[in-house]
């Protein structure tokens, strides 16, 4: 079986003149507001206030988050053999060779043993729901 990768890993797909061309890049996903928000919650939690932290030390904290935030994002797509069977939504990952990458939402039919949405898709990957925004 040929199983292609998450979105947000290299991978090769041939072109319309038959050569290889490597996938485009998934778009960053933490942007600098983000890393800073971050940043300043988790050095408020170790009981400081981020403002009287020196710049340098800022930079440091800032980079230690920026690491972890990226190996967070690099392990979102999961493979679908750990996918919940259980009914939850979840997205779903699928590239289609000629046609490109597909991410939907969809939720697995116990009953009928197949996803509701696209019965007869066969993903690769799947990532859980993020929660929704905060009023």
């Amino acid at each position: 079986m040929n199983r292609s990768p998450p979105p947000n890993a290299p991978a090769k797909r041939p072109t319309p003149s038959g050569t290889s061309a490597p996938r485009p890049k998934a778009t960053r996903m933490i942007d600098r507001e983000q890393l800073e928000a971050a940043s300043e919650a988790y050095y408020d939690y170790c009981g400081a206030a981020w403002s009287d932290l020196d710049p340098k030390a800022q930079t440091h904290y800032r980079t230690r988050m920026q690491l972890g935030l990226e190996a967070f994002v690099a392990t979102i797509w999961r493979p679908i053999s750990s996918v919940p069977h259980d009914g939850s939504a979840v997205l779903l990952f699928l590239y289609i060779e000629g046609r490109g990458d597909y991410i939907w939402l969809d939720r697995w039919d116990a009953q009928d043993r197949r996803w509701r949405l696209a019965p007869h898709g066969r993903p690769t990957h799947w990532a859980p729901i993020p929660p929704p925004p905060h009023p």
